[in-house]
């Protein structure tokens, strides 16, 4: 995630399992995760805990390969039962991405 006051990046290890502690409400323009999103324990929470870190207006997006056993259908529903508006699926050659905003 790239916090919108600068281009420090901020690696979380283990994100999902746990609460974002330590992080405030409307911290962040962004959020990527990339080949995870299947191997978090509770999905929406993890999602809903993205959002919550993320400012109005900021923009989610969850990457895949074809290789990382993520299916894409229900992707949207999971990103609108977040929170996430305009919640969408975009496909390549190489995978997948859906993308979202905070609304």
């Amino acid at each position: 995630m790239v916090p919108s006051t600068g281009m420090q990046l901020r690696h979380v290890p283990q994100l999902m399992p746990k609460p974002l502690d330590g992080i405030e409400d409307g911290t962040f323009d962004k959020a990527l995760a990339i080949n995870s999103m299947q191997v978090w324990p509770d999905a929406i929470g993890g999602l809903r805990e993205i959002r919550r870190v993320m400012k109005t207006g900021g923009t989610v997006a969850l990457g895949f390969t074809r290789y990382s056993g993520q299916p894409k259908s229900g992707l949207v529903e999971m990103l609108t039962a977040a929170g996430f508006a305009e919640a969408r699926v975009v496909e390549t050659e190489l995978g997948f991405c859906a993308l979202a905003i905070k609304p």
